[in-house]
């Protein structure tokens, strides 16, 4: 197999090889390692050293047996790596364990080899960092990946890996996805555990999975990591078939309601609600119903409850990097908006927490009566078909905090992050492209704990507008 025909392959359709012993997995592993050596110099997608996953062993005979893998840089850890946060302050912190959903990737034969690129402690949506460098969209290195997992998603779409870990709390999973033409998949609130180091994610806004060029993959992953742990707080319960099954199977007819408004009441560019539409028409052409609406969640409740709950979170973070490390917090360990955030955290008090617990209730209960008679909800994921590097600085210093929230969340995340907020499930689908040759995905949105449906349906529109065979200009084939 050489790098072109190693490409061609998602991460089932490897491990079918592997399989069936039409290659090997360390064929697999010195492609990979090829791969990262031609297009990372380039996008800056992997970070630190990378190692060989066969040094332990081989693989573990299970549904992605010898699938070269890449972790993101945060909340997941793997004994054989640091985990930075992609921050100076944390440079080196080993946890020396393997996190809960780091054992089940291992199990299901994923074969760990490195580190992906992310900005510090997960605050942003593009992936720029004083610690890790700027990395780069694998379709035009001017335009960001996205973020917070933007060296997942770019080395994803470059052909290093077919499907590299994830996380999204506020649309992390999901605009790098759509930034890089990829599926990317959100899960509800407490699909994934974060055990043993939380009970769940920054209040609950943060979830874990991968980002991957194929909704089967998606789909297996989802069913590899959908296995409560001991002691995890609370547990949803699981559908009644298997994500994979749900995936394959073909959806009845669904009610779907759609707008191109974001959170913050601001429609997206032309070219995108073109393809929204677009996509409202084939919906319609496919048997399902369509409405236009959206939920009535005011920006302001949003944003204030954003710029309570990421801060707390930070704050904790910084205090425990700073005691692991003896080192202090400071503008040569953090940057600007991680310190302002890290300083409104410790100033707010048990009733500003409260409060926000509160406005999250007001959120979920609003979103629950709008997915009362909607089956999903479909908006694009981004307002613009990807966004240039640079315009989310987080070591800005003249941005307040406030304003940090409202740039965020009114701009590139504006339609993603109440999912994060309410815990509904979420995906990203490349359904087009844009004049300039980028990626523009739209956005599927389900009730609680119903993942089954998203990946019924994006499978259906997978077929209906296959997006496989589209390439990036930075691509490990080309």
């Amino acid at each position: 197999m050489n790098l072109a025909e190693y490409c061609n392959y998602d991460a089932s359709g490897l491990a079918a090889l592997v399989h069936d012993g039409e290659v090997t997995p360390r064929e697999l592993a010195d492609l990979a390692a090829a791969a990262v050596a031609k297009v990372n110099p380039s996008l800056n997608a992997v970070v630190g050293e990378t190692i060989d996953p066969l040094a332990g062993g081989p693989p573990a005979d299970g549904p992605f047996k010898g699938v070269p893998f890449l972790i993101k840089d945060i909340a997941l850890q793997a004994v054989e790596f640091p985990s930075e946060f992609g921050c100076r302050l944390a440079a080196g912190v080993k946890s020396g364990i393997d996190t809960w959903l780091m054992s089940l990737f291992r199990a299901s034969g994923l074969m760990l080899f490195g580190r992906t690129n992310i900005p510090e402690a997960g605050f942003n949506i593009t992936t720029e960092s004083l610690h890790h460098g700027v990395c780069r969209n694998p379709w035009n290195l001017l335009m960001s990946p996205g973020g917070s997992s933007g060296g997942a998603a770019a080395a994803v779409a470059a052909g290093i890996v077919p499907m590299a870990h994830a996380n999204d709390g506020g649309g992390s999973i999901r605009i790098p996805a759509a930034s890089c033409g990829l599926v990317g998949l959100k899960p509800s609130r407490g699909r994934v555990s974060f055990s043993p180091n939380a009970g769940e994610g920054n209040f609950g806004f943060v979830q874990e999975l991968v980002v991957s060029r194929s909704i089967r993959d998606t789909a297996t992953a989802l069913d590899v990591a959908a296995v409560p742990a001991p002691g995890d707080p609370f547990v949803i319960m699981r559908p009644v078939v298997r994500f994979a099954a749900a995936a394959a199977a073909a959806p009845e007819s669904l009610r779907i309601a759609w707008s191109s408004e974001g959170i913050n009441g601001q429609r997206a560019v032309p070219e995108v609600e073109a393809a929204l539409a677009r996509t409202v028409q084939l919906l319609a052409d496919l048997g399902h119903t369509l409405v236009e609406k959206r939920p009535q969640v005011p920006f302001e409740m949003f944003t204030e409850t954003a710029s309570i709950i990421w801060p707390c979170s930070i704050a904790w973070l910084v205090d425990a990097l700073c005691q692991m490390t003896g080192r202090s917090r400071s503008a040569d360990t953090l940057e600007a908006i991680t310190l302002k955030a890290y300083e409104r955290g410790k100033s707010n008090d048990s009733s500003r927490v409260v409060h926000a617990m509160f406005l999250l209730n007001q959120m979920s209960r609003e979103v629950g009566r709008f997915m009362a008679d909607t089956d999903i909800y479909l908006t694009p994921t981004l307002p613009t078909a990807g966004f240039p590097l640079g315009i989310y600085n987080m070591n800005d210093a003249s941005v307040s905090l406030d304003e940090w929230v409202v740039k965020l969340f009114g701009g590139a995340a504006r339609y993603t992050g109440l999912w994060n907020a309410t815990g509904r499930p979420a995906m990203s689908l490349p359904l087009f492209e844009s004049d300039g040759g980028m990626p523009i995905a739209m956005q599927l949105v389900g009730d609680a704990g119903r993942e089954d449906l998203l990946l019924s349906l994006g499978s259906q529109l997978e077929q209906a507008l296959p997006w496989s065979a589209r390439r990036p200009t930075v691509h490990a084939a080309n």
